[in-house]
């Protein structure tokens, strides 16, 4: 299970005969083995009693407030039982993090994970919110509290799609699943419904666009409705959460605010790239003035059985309930704007940051995003969340506890609306606009003197839909009898169609006057746009989605460096490891002595290495692969940080300290100079769309 953050690079260096030695994994130790078995504990069907006697003795035992010593911040603690006190969201109702009253609940329980001082109270602690918190918030809280706390470096979430499934399949899914569940393994429940080999059984799944023909954004279904592309948005919040504060947690030496913009920035390159794979063009843009056109039917229900809201084509946002939303919105990004322009940040004692330098990029950042390092919450605000709310027609609550989000107000669902994109397509352009505040990048800092790319080879490109089954146990309810014969308990499984590609490797042959370090950059973006006109190289360089970047010692002379994708491309991440699979082998490991191996090294989970490539067509469709070999530039690591701890907010993640995304991130001052720069390469590819059973077949010959 290897992912990695979506700029935040690790220092790799790759090619045939100069690879830096890797991080070798190493066996894990019985305290280890304990953590990780009771995490995954902690997690099983939280909707229900915990099974766990152990657990749930602690937690009915376990009393916060006469252990207030064992925590780190004594205030922490007391904020959290005065929120408790007054009453935090109770079990059984929806939680969804954008809502005022919740994210106090979730921080207040974050707050309280995180400043356990040991082991031992963090797991004490842990038992006892299972057992009183609210399930979904208590997920959320500890997943969150794991990332960051140093004693659980190289634990393994469960995946989201596999504790929670309702936040990333249909109604259909879940309602064929209830069938399944109350009918046992009969065979009569319907021809998307079969048993597997190890006598599962499997739900057969589309997306929803073969069911309901709402408008042709559905054609994207297999792509904004992916798990693994959506479980990568929701676990990249949970890195870098917009509540966290930066200085406590350390995610201001991440980069925090260039990290916010060069994940939405690179969301919206590869949606782009699937976008002309379907022949959609350019990403729509829209306006608060009017109607907006693009609808969305989520065709899902919460867990509790209420439906996601449901936006229809030319959707009228003036309505009364939410014209006072639309203006506060709008004043929001009016400023934002205004600050651009203007070339500074307004900050509250009234004193100006200025947006004329490369880090000012953090301070934008900040205030679009509304997280604690903004220079003026009050000025600026989180008019994301606003936006999220008037888009996706959220129902307004009845009570600060009974909500009904939509699908644009939860992270593990919003990459599922069209309108995702074009609304950050709107902030991205916000930032655009600060770009152009920077000057240019000049030719001497472009090129990298003594080192030429002489060719750039790449094996044929195929992509292709294949079949993963997904366990969703976790979503129907057990009987004691049931649990207490976990071995024979009936698994249910969904399998979906997923867009995949064929190995392949590129080749990057270069000459080197000398020995030197260097950074190599790999990506793919289009030649034609939607009309199929060549791109403008200036208007297309947002456009390009990046493959790799890797450290790489040059040699003078011949260099040849290759990159095969199931070494697992930079910040990609392989499917996860099934649950109860993991959970299986740890059990081994404790009962059996059995090896369990671990690379704390790397976090949880990474874009999905499935779709690095866009579909392309049947017939083929070109695109540019384009290569960069730039000096390298030594990252900035703080003080006292070890520089193999390449863990979430303590600034180590950094390949070098060129800005993410270079050398697109700025305007490109002349097309003909760029494109003739010795260390730079645009090579011609063709990517094909083959059915699986093609592909099989000439495997076969």
């Amino acid at each position: 299970m290897r992912g990695l953050a979506v700029f935040l690079f690790f220092i790799l260096a790759v090619a045939s005969a100069n690879l830096v030695e890797p991080k070798t994994n190493k066996v894990a130790d019985k305290e280890f083995l304990l953590k990780q078995k009771h995490v995954y504990q902690l997690f099983y069907h939280v909707h229900q009693q915990n099974i766990h006697k152990e657990q749930v003795q602690i937690g009915r035992e376990y009393n916060i407030e006469s252990n207030m010593d064992k925590y780190t911040d004594t205030q922490a603690v007391k904020n959290f039982l005065h929120r408790y006190g007054e009453g935090m969201v109770p079990k059984g109702r929806i939680f969804a993090v954008m809502y005022r009253t919740m994210l106090h609940d979730a921080e207040a329980l974050c707050e309280l994970f995180y400043h356990a001082k040991d082991w031992e109270t963090f797991y004490n602690t842990a038992c006892w919110a299972r057992e009183f918190m609210n399930e979904q918030l208590f997920v959320y809280a500890l997943s969150v509290a794991i990332i960051h706390r140093p004693d659980c470096y190289g634990l393994l979430l469960p995946p989201s799609y596999e504790i929670l499934p309702h936040y990333y399949f249909s109604n259909e899914v879940m309602q064929k699943a209830y069938y399944a569940k109350m009918q046992g393994h009969i065979d009569n429940l319907g021809n998307d419904v079969h048993f597997g080999a190890d006598k599962s059984v499997i739900i057969n799944s589309n997306y929803t666009g073969w069911y309901i023909n709402f408008n042709e954004e559905q054609k994207l279904s297999y792509f904004t409705e992916d798990i693994g592309l959506n479980y990568f948005y929701y676990f990249k919040h949970m890195e870098y959460p917009a509540w966290m504060n930066g200085k406590e947690y350390g995610l201001t030496y991440d980069r925090r605010g260039e990290h916010y913009y060069y994940l939405h920035q690179q969301i919206l390159a590869r949606y782009y790239l699937e976008r002309l794979s379907n022949g959609m063009g350019e990403i729509p843009t829209f306006s608060w003035m009017w109607p907006v056109e693009t609808g969305f039917y989520p065709s899902m229900k919460y867990f509790n059985g209420l439906e996601y809201p449901i936006r229809p084509n030319h959707f009228d946002l003036k309505k009364d309930e939410f014209l006072t939303h639309l203006i506060e919105v709008e004043d929001y990004e009016r400023r934002i704007r205004d600050a651009i322009d203007r070339g500074f940040i307004i900050k509250e004692d009234g004193t100006h940051l200025s947006l004329h330098e490369p880090e000012s990029i953090e301070y934008l950042a900040n205030i679009i995003e509304g997280n604690p390092e903004s220079a003026n919450m009050r000025l600026y605000r989180y008019s994301n969340v606003i936006a999220r709310m008037l888009l996706g027609n959220s129902v307004r609550p009845a009570t600060k506890h009974a909500v009904g989000p939509s699908a644009l107000e939860n992270y593990q669902t919003s990459m599922r609306d069209p309108m995702f994109y074009q609304l950050y397509k709107r902030y991205v352009g916000f930032f655009n606009q600060y770009k152009k505040l920077l000057t240019p990048y000049t030719k001497e800092e472009l090129s990298c003197p003594g080192v030429k790319i002489e060719n750039v080879e790449v094996e044929k490109l195929i992509t292709y839909f294949d079949h993963f089954d997904t366990e969703i146990t976790n979503a129907v309810w057990q009987t004691k009898d049931e649990f207490a014969k976990m071995d024979d308990q009936m698994e249910i499984k969904v399998r979906q169609s997923r867009l995949n590609h064929k190995p392949y490797t590129v080749t990057v042959n270069t000459v080197s006057e000398k020995d030197m370090k260097v950074v190599v950059r790999m990506y793919v973006g289009p030649k034609f746009d939607g009309k199929g006109q060549i791109f403008n190289l200036n208007k297309n360089r947002l456009n390009f989605f990046q493959l790799e970047q890797f450290t790489y010692d040059m040699k003078a002379g011949k260099n040849v460096i290759k990159r095969n994708s199931d070494d697992n491309f930079d910040w990609f991440s392989f499917d996860s490891t099934p649950s109860r699979e993991t959970y299986n082998k740890v059990t081994e490991a404790l009962g059996e002595g059995k090896e369990y191996h671990v690379d704390e090294s790397e976090p949880n989970f990474g874009f999905p290495e499935r779709l690095a490539l866009p579909k392309g067509r049947k017939g083929g469709m070109p695109f540019y692969l384009y290569v960069i070999v730039s000096p390298f530039h030594a990252p900035h690591i703080p003080e006292g940080k070890d520089i193999m701890n390449e863990k979430v907010g303590t600034g180590t993640r950094f390949v070098d300290s060129l800005p993410m995304g270079y050398p697109f991130d700025r305007e490109i001052y002349s097309e003909s100079t760029f494109m003739s720069m010795h260390n730079m390469h645009f090579e011609d590819i063709v990517i094909f769309h083959k059915k699986e059973s093609e592909i099989n077949q000439v495997a076969h010959n």
